[in-house]
């Protein structure tokens, strides 16, 4: 998670564009699907990645925006 100045450290703002360029090239959407189906070692890592990823961030109350920034959800029962 990236609080205060550390979000506009360089390297987390790299990141971020990087991030943004390999999705809007399609790497998540065309590329990863396709390694998973050429390499079922793959598939098994970034299955068991994901699941992960999901169970931590669902735990913590965490998610992705659309800036691929990891926040915390609002407790909106307050």
């Amino acid at each position: 998670m990236k609080n205060g100045i550390m979000k506009y450290h360089p390297a987390f703002i790299a990141q971020r564009k990087m991030q943004k360029e390999l999705q809007n090239k399609g790497y998540n959407d065309i590329f990863i699907p396709n390694l998973m189906v050429l390499s079922p070692t793959y598939a098994e890592y970034k299955k068991a990645l994901d699941n992960v990823n999901d169970r931590m961030c669902r735990e913590l109350g965490l998610y992705y925006d659309s800036n691929y920034n990891l926040v915390i959800k609002k407790d909106n029962s307050k």
